[in-house]
């Protein structure tokens, strides 16, 4: 299905109508095996997360000033950094998104924003990039 943006009639959004009615789920943690052959730990977090909007960046914001380093294993003032292109992302560290976790980091594997979302018990749209959800 394809359709304009009403908020921007050069803005066309294409959507696959048997994706989105599907019961797809991520399963990133549970037998996914990512994206890059060489980091299967990593699922799609290889390239970091790029921004939608500044509303986006602004709630991610948010978030990071809750992680502590109990939660975040690549706790860093600077997570954010820009693409060949000059669009804002999370940084990219030892191959991965700043917010991935080692599987065996004590704080647990995988997002920090997830298990930021889970430790408030608030669901992780409310902690993640746009894009990762």
């Amino acid at each position: 299905m394809e359709f304009f943006d009403p908020a921007d009639e050069d803005q066309l959004i294409r959507a696959d109508l048997t994706w989105l009615t599907s019961r797809f789920s991520c399963i990133f943690g549970n037998g996914c095996k990512g994206i890059d052959a060489s980091m299967p730990d990593s699922g799609c977090c290889v390239h970091g997360a790029h921004f939608s909007a500044k509303s986006d960046e602004k709630r991610v914001k948010k978030a990071v000033a809750e992680l502590t380093p109990e939660m975040w294993q690549r706790q860093a003032e600077q997570w954010i950094e820009k693409d060949e292109d000059g669009e804002r992302k999370t940084r990219v560290v030892d191959g991965a998104c700043i917010f991935n976790n080692d599987p065996d980091f004590a704080g647990g594997g995988g997002c920090a924003l997830h298990h930021l979302a889970a430790a408030k018990g608030v669901s992780h749209v409310e902690t993640k990039p746009d894009v990762c959800w």
